[in-house]
């Protein structure tokens, strides 16, 4: 007799499909939030802003307007 094969061997597939689920949606919740704070940023001083790093660092920039 042929067995089964198995994708999933440890896990059902729902579980798998849950977790990549809730995964997909955690990114695209920090890239949403990542893109919030840029175009906030942008918008108040100019695309010739500070640049920062990904966590968001502007304490230490002098924008002359």
């Amino acid at each position: 007799m042929i067995e089964e094969y198995r994708f999933c061997k440890s896990f059902g597939c729902e579980e798998v499909a849950t977790i990549f689920l809730l995964l997909m949606i955690l990114l695209i919740l920090f890239l949403g939030l990542y893109l919030v704070r840029r175009y906030n940023h942008t918008f108040a001083y100019g695309s010739g802003g500070c640049l920062s790093t990904i966590f968001w660092t502007y304490e230490e920039c002098i924008i002359t307007t």
